[in-house]
């Protein structure tokens, strides 16, 4: 189980994060990966500036797969202009537990 967290662009619509997800879960089926949980945590303050952003929009997957699906997410998240920051987790049982319970 591998824990994924991206954060974009504050200035996106709802719209867009929407049609990004939707891709993004798309690509996920194509790899035959399980996707747990998607967390829509909203927009956030940084703990530091982030491409001149000071605030981002937090998403969170949690996607049950081999590495390669973790790869080509990453690589989408490099290519994509309105991901500024992501980061990619393998959650271990007790990690997971604690995660869900969140």
């Amino acid at each position: 189980m591998y824990e994924v967290i991206a954060i974009l662009n504050p200035n996106v619509t709802n719209e867009l994060v929407e049609q990004k997800i939707s891709d993004w879960k798309g690509i996920i089926e194509e790899y035959s990966a399980e996707l747990h949980r998607i967390d829509r945590w909203g927009k956030k303050n940084l703990a530091y500036e982030v491409k001149k952003f000071h605030q981002g929009y937090f998403l969170l997957f949690h996607i049950d797969r081999e590495h390669a699906i973790i790869d080509e997410l990453e690589r989408r998240f490099r290519i994509d202009d309105d991901v500024i920051r992501y980061q990619s987790v393998k959650l271990n049982e007790l990690e997971l537990k604690s995660s869900v319970e969140l």
